[in-house]
């Protein structure tokens, strides 16, 4: 069964697009991520990364406490750095908290220079619009402020040119099978 981590080279995050990890026992996942591109200019943007349900795939102590260090590794500032040299965006600002019912969630914030973050995700400007590929993973359901296309493997979102907010968002169903385990981890090393 595959998992989705929240690492990757779309999120900085922690982010969506996700690597998979089907060889290790505890995983990040997340029931919600929701991606909000702003283009400022046609050089100049911000991109907002929410990710609602964080938790861990495994249900052994030690795989979840090995979760948990993995998350609180991705807000270090090492991992800023690291994101803003490999990612091409620079994270403005960065949160991991938990809601009232231990839920944790995530917020990523960054500013990128629109062609070398563009080119860098796979990104295009064709035909008078703005063109993103997403892989079609089971048990995820995608929504969009862009017309969604699918096909057997993929799907694109496609914007006009002129459009200065992109938005999409990812529900993975099974994750929502997983309860909330790392609320408690974060309120104990606050």
């Amino acid at each position: 069964m595959k998992r989705v981590l929240l690492r990757n080279k779309f999120i900085p995050v922690a982010a969506v697009l996700l690597l998979c990890c089907p060889f290790v026992s505890g995983c990040l996942i997340a029931d919600k991520q929701t991606v909000a591109m702003r283009l400022i200019s046609p050089q100049k943007g911000i991109v907002t990364y929410i990710y609602h349900g964080i938790k861990s795939d495994s249900d052994e102590e030690k795989e979840i406490e090995k979760d948990f260090n993995v998350l609180a590794a991705m807000v270090s500032e090492k991992s800023r750095e690291d994101i803003f040299k490999n990612n091409k965006i620079k994270i403005e600002r960065w949160t991991i908290d938990a809601d009232e019912n231990d839920v944790v969630y995530g917020a990523v914030e960054g500013s990128f220079n629109v062609l070398e973050f563009f080119a860098y995700n796979g990104y295009n400007i064709s035909n008078e619009e703005i063109i993103i590929v997403l892989p079609i993973l089971k048990n995820q359901k995608l929504t969009s402020n862009g017309k969604i296309v699918k096909t057997k493997n993929n799907y694109m979102l496609v914007w006009p040119q002129n459009t200065k907010m992109l938005e999409w968002t990812i529900i993975d169903q099974q994750s929502m099978k997983y309860p909330n385990n790392l609320g408690n981890l974060l309120a104990q090393n606050k």
